[in-house]
């Protein structure tokens, strides 16, 4: 198979030295005006066609695809602008609900200030009830305790009259007075 290729890569080496000594310069360079021709005739038969079918084909295909894109470019900047309006609706709620958190954080330390300000005034008021209570108990209590030891102190008094004056007293009035002067005496004794 070598030969065969030694003998091909000849038969070119002797055609370009024929077509080397035809042509001399620049000319072996430029094709022939007949080449030209028919590589132009070529040309045409080729192109005319793509022009024809291909390009508006492949215009067609472009332009879809340029408007798939552009309507894609148009959907995201749609879809950016509803995020960034979304986000900013967030914010806001966020920002509405911090502020109402606030208000009721506060609202909750006023009422349970007011809540302790009612309960100590209400314990206060329950207080000086009960003290007031107790001093008109103790009032009371004391004012019966006087009343029973008038009547104790005014019994022991007519009974030991009766036995140092020997007599029973037997007028009311008398020992009314008597009582009323023993009394007196006590109160004036007391009171020194």
């Amino acid at each position: 198979m070598d030969w065969v290729l030694a003998k091909a890569g000849a038969k070119v080496a002797d055609v370009a030295v024929q077509i080397a000594a035809e042509h001399e310069g620049i000319e072996l360079f430029l094709p022939k005006p007949a080449e030209i021709i028919w590589s132009l005739v070529a040309i045409m038969v080729i192109a005319v066609p793509l022009i024809k079918i291909a390009v508006p084909k492949l215009t067609k295909v472009l332009d879809e695809r340029a408007e798939m894109i552009e309507g894609k470019i148009e959907s995201a900047a749609k879809q950016e602008s509803e995020a960034a309006e979304t986000l900013s609706k967030y914010n806001t709620m966020i920002h509405g609900a911090n502020a109402e958190a606030a208000g009721i954080i506060t609202s909750a330390k006023d009422e349970s200030k007011e809540i302790v300000a009612n309960a100590k005034k209400q314990a206060d008021t329950d207080a000086a009830r009960i003290i007031d209570n107790a001093k008109k108990q103790v009032f009371a209590e004391k004012a019966a305790a006087e009343v029973q030891l008038k009547g104790d102190v005014s019994y022991l008094a007519v009974s030991l009259a009766e036995k140092i004056i020997g007599e029973q007293l037997t007028n009311r009035k008398v020992q009314d007075k008597m009582i009323d002067e023993f009394i007196a005496s006590i109160d004036e004794t007391e009171v020194i």
